[in-house]
């Protein structure tokens, strides 16, 4: 499956083998404590811990072309952890910590995943940089290949689980197997391999139902395009004739497509696909119930599971931390040039938009204007706008006066 120059591919386990469970308190801790009811602390989380390990620089020390696994730096492997903290929190389950005894099998699967720029859970003895124990490995492993989707941004894709694919979304089954206290990752520049089956298990309390977008306050970038699912996560949790009703925010029914059950990918799940699901704009909230009826365990119908989404969009600022400023001699004739200014974070783009005594000049869009006639005894104004993904764009304006005839 192709999806934004990257394939994702989860694995198919019936039956899967359930490692030895572990004592809760060798479950690694996250510093991510999310907090559903609160939209601000939503959006912190989004900023403060989603944002900043997805962005977090990317190093490792291997080689496709001569075999040579190496292993990411630390601080690659502890923000991949921290990104699937991060998603367990909102999701309301325990953090899982880094089982290092698979750090090497996961590693090898990782580079013979980038180095034949395929996925496969069952590689053929073809594939150039084949090891038995990178094979075995990817049976058990969550895989991706791309550009974009090694380390945290790994984690975000599977959890997204988007394509024609991955309609039962499997990677984001895995990843939210509740009872899971360990993982083990590996990536090259151009792969990830994520161990998920057959993990230790701790034997704490977990919650009946795992929803997504979870219930509360969700941060909008996230939601996954309309492809929402329910998990049980107590086995045998039948959905095969379980009913899903979505009620958006004007109590209109949102059109849906439920998919046909499959279990055998982590916990049973009921997925389906929504198309209009509208986004909140800056300070708009946007709430969605569902209810889930129907579902049956032990041939017993269980009693209906319900919540509510409300979508939240960040809305954190590009701050303006040195105002642009305009260059050049105010006459006509002559040309004026704005600087950038400092901005935090630094922008990913800035536009400009001339402007003569508050009204916009037509395509004069540039850092530059050349002063006209008509120009002399006005307000000649520039507004720069400094844009940054997942931030509201900052805006500042800087004028000169031209003097007249």
């Amino acid at each position: 499956m192709r999806l934004r120059a990257a394939l994702v591919a989860c694995p198919t386990v019936v039956g899967a083998v359930v490692a030895l469970g572990v004592p809760a308190q060798a479950v690694d801790s996250s510093s991510y404590q999310h907090h559903r009811a609160r939209a601000e602390s939503v959006i912190d989380g989004f900023y403060d811990s989603w944002l900043v390990h997805e962005q977090a620089p990317f190093s490792w020390s291997g080689d496709v072309s001569a075999c040579r696994p190496g292993r990411p730096s630390d601080a690659v492997t502890a923000s991949t952890f921290a990104q699937i903290n991060y998603f367990r929190a909102v999701a309301g389950l325990r953090p899982v910590g880094v089982l290092g005894d698979l750090d090497g099998a996961v590693q090898q699967t990782a580079l013979m995943m980038d180095a034949n720029r395929a996925l496969s859970h069952d590689p053929p003895q073809s594939w150039a940089c084949r090891t038995k124990l990178a094979a075995r490995t990817a049976g058990r492993s969550n895989l991706a290949l791309g550009s974009t989707v090694r380390g945290a941004p790994a984690i975000t894709q599977y959890v997204l689980d988007p394509g024609r694919h991955n309609k039962q979304v499997g990677h984001r089954r895995w990843l939210f197997n509740p009872r899971t206290a360990r993982m083990a990752s590996g990536s090259t520049r151009r792969a990830n391999a994520l161990a998920v089956v057959g993990m230790p298990q701790h034997s704490e309390p977990v919650p009946s139902y795992v929803p997504w977008p979870a219930r509360g306050a969700f941060p909008s970038p996230l939601e996954p395009r309309g492809r929402w699912s329910l998990s049980a996560s107590r086995p045998g949790t039948d959905f095969s004739r379980a009913r899903v009703r979505v009620l958006g925010p004007k109590g209109n029914r949102i059109p849906l497509t439920r998919r046909k059950v499959k279990d055998g990918m982590g916990p049973n799940t009921l997925v389906w696909q929504m198309s209009r699901v509208k986004r909140p704009s800056v300070g708009q909230e946007l709430s969605y119930r569902v209810r889930v009826t129907k579902v049956r365990r032990n041939g017993r119908r269980l009693d209906p599971v319900r919540w509510t989404v409300t979508l939240v969009r960040p809305d954190r600022p590009v701050l303006s931390t040195a105002a642009p400023t305009i260059s050049g001699t105010p006459e006509v004739g002559s040309t004026l040039v704005v600087s950038d200014g400092a901005w935090s974070p630094a922008p990913s783009s800035l536009e400009h938009q001339w402007f003569r005594d508050g009204e916009p000049l037509v395509g004069q869009v540039h850092r530059f204007y050349r002063l006209q006639e008509r120009d002399a005894g006005t307000v000649i104004s520039v507004r720069v706008r400094a844009g940054v993904r997942h931030y509201v764009s900052g805006r500042v304006t800087a004028q000169v006066s031209v003097p007249g005839r």
